[in-house]
């Protein structure tokens, strides 16, 4: 499975669950008012119920031509300190891409940031919202992969 199917499924469960909007691009047009926040499709806690018996209103990512993900955990997660209301979802990309994507609850845009990983990665480190201008990126939907594998530190090369 190519790497980036890890991201396309991040992405995808992003404007699932938050709504999707177009947008217009910047090059050789004149600053525009940030767009308005796009209000979630999907509740929070119901992303887990993806691919369950009997479950049809909420999309089977397990579905996903090249990168089947299942959902093993979606809560919210209260705004504290620079961070804004949240809805956490942790899963894996088919065989074992685990990953954990921030979608802020009231504040996203339609942004996505996809964090990287020290070393040789091998662990699942909680992405935080990206600070901007010195004001928060709590607009940003933000996710990280261990990029299918585990190790002790970020420098267990035993996978190799």
């Amino acid at each position: 499975m190519p790497r980036t199917a890890g991201w396309m499924i991040l992405l995808s469960a992003a404007l699932l669950a938050a709504g999707a909007a177009k947008r217009n691009g910047r090059s050789g047009r004149p600053a525009q008012a940030a767009p308005a926040a796009l209000a979630p499709r999907i509740e929070c806690a119901r992303l887990a119920d993806s691919g369950l018996p009997g479950v049809t209103d909420v999309p089977d990512f397990q579905e996903i031509p090249g990168a089947p993900a299942r959902i093993t955990g979606a809560r919210m997660v209260a705004a504290s300190g620079t961070a804004p209301e949240f809805c956490e979802v942790t899963g894996y990309v088919q065989p074992q891409i685990r990953f954990m994507l921030r979608m802020p609850a009231r504040t996203w845009n339609g942004r996505y940031l996809q964090h990287g990983c020290a070393g040789l990665c091998g662990s699942l480190r909680p992405p935080a919202f990206p600070a901007l201008s010195g004001a928060l990126g709590g607009d940003f939907a933000v996710a990280a992969t261990n990029d299918g594998h585990e190790g002790a530190t970020g420098e267990d090369a035993l996978w190799a």
